[in-house]
């Protein structure tokens, strides 16, 4: 799938691959680290970095680092079975000034191949960095669990100003059966016993008003040339 995703890169018009700022966390995957399927020779800003614990689901952790290394103003996070393809870039490039600093936008989706129709995602999202810290990031104390992208999103609706669906605007999703490695399927997604370990862990937290737990994972920046 990342090799999929660079061919959407590779894509982007001159005038934003000179601005373009690529960073890939891998979350310790131990059969297929990012590293032997990532093309170094590119246009842009691509950066790879590595969690070095494996911890299952650990997208939160991933997602923090990558704000955390950005350099830009914007930020657009998403899956790495989510594409960005040319059209979508370019409007958010055009558009950008139009955007408010104070406000989180998220987009449609259409799957592959046929680019048919699909729920919305509620965890992809275009935002400034600073918004991104301000919500707090992602908190890794729910590392390890499925399901927890609720978490951020309802601390994303209460800091920001509003979250804003961009109509029209639509990811592309790549299902296992497309391109097997798009999304794990190494695990079980929705475990009983899981989903109540993590509902205690988020009311501990909250009658505790403990802190976000953020970076707390050791990491390493892979050189790609």
């Amino acid at each position: 799938m990342l090799q999929e995703q660079q061919k959407y890169w590779d894509t982007y018009p001159d005038y934003i691959k000179e601005q373009l700022e690529v960073i890939v966390v891998d979350d310790c995957s131990p059969n297929k680290p990012a590293k032997d399927y990532i093309n170094p020779n590119v246009e842009y800003d691509l950066s790879l970095y590595r969690i070095q614990k494996n911890v299952r689901w650990n997208w939160l952790a991933c997602r923090n680092l990558g704000a955390y290394k950005a350099k830009n103003k914007w930020l657009l996070l998403t899956d790495m079975d989510h594409a960005v393809d040319s059209r979508v870039i370019k409007n958010l490039w055009r558009n950008v000034k139009h955007f408010d600093d104070e406000c989180i936008y998220m987009f449609e989706r259409k799957d592959a191949p046929n680019l048919t129709q699909y729920k919305p995602h509620d965890d992809s999202y275009f935002m400034t960095r600073g918004m991104f810290w301000k919500v707090g990031g992602y908190d890794e104390d729910l590392s390890g669990f499925y399901g927890t992208s609720g978490n951020y999103r309802r601390r994303a609706g209460a800091k920001s100003k509003r979250l804003i669906r961009l109509k029209g605007l639509y990811l592309i999703r790549y299902p296992r059966e497309v391109i097997a490695d798009a999304s794990t399927s190494e695990f079980t997604r929705k475990d009983p016993a899981q989903k109540e370990k993590l509902k205690k862990i988020i009311d501990s937290k909250k009658h505790a008003r403990k802190p976000i737990k953020t970076l707390s994972f050791p990491y390493e920046e892979i050189c790609l040339k």
